[in-house]
């Protein structure tokens, strides 16, 4: 019973008439449209993809590398005596083992990069949708993601004011 009375407590401060304004202005803002359509997140998704393809050619290297050790492995096998077979499949183990530990530093490496990068992109969106909300009067500004708004008309839609806010600040990565 205390927790029926503290609810009803709690929103009869959040229902009173001077407390609400009549019609509150509500916005909403697409990150990922941000994200996609801004020239710093153009710019950020053109670094990562760069960087990529450098570690992915160093990638393939060894990739072929490991393959050479199989294909003459495979071709000499039958002349190796015992022990030298069990080195030459240590041998693979190992590049095969190193290879996997370079795709698995590859892949944390990028996505660390890429959080990092998209972190600073979302830190400056939210100061200028903080200023916007301020300047242009909203209460609020959700951002747009299907679990929450399920729709919201075009006029709501700020993305695109926040794509030239954020491309005349000319943020460098």
């Amino acid at each position: 019973m205390p927790r029926a009375a503290c609810l009803c407590f709690i929103m009869s401060l959040f229902f009173r008439p001077s407390l609400v304004q009549a019609d509150p202005r509500i916005g909403v803002v697409d990150m990922k449209y941000v994200l996609e359509e801004s020239i710093v997140g153009k710019a950020a998704k053109a670094n990562l993809e760069q960087e990529l393809k450098q570690r992915q050619s160093t990638l393939e290297r060894s990739r072929i590398n490991v393959k050479g050790l199989v294909e003459e492995f495979q071709k000499h096998s039958s002349l190796l005596s015992e022990e030298a077979r069990e080195k030459k499949k240590e041998k693979i183990a190992l590049a095969d083992r190193a290879l996997k530990r370079q795709i698995k530093d590859l892949q944390d490496e990028i996505k660390v990069n890429t959080h990092r990068a998209i972190d600073k992109i979302v830190e400056e969106v939210t100061k200028i949708v903080q200023e916007v909300a301020k300047t242009e009067g909203y209460e609020f500004i959700l951002e747009r993601d299907r679990q929450f708004v399920v729709f919201a008309a075009d006029e709501v839609d700020l993305s695109k004011e926040v794509v030239r806010l954020l491309d005349e600040k000319k943020l460098e990565l």
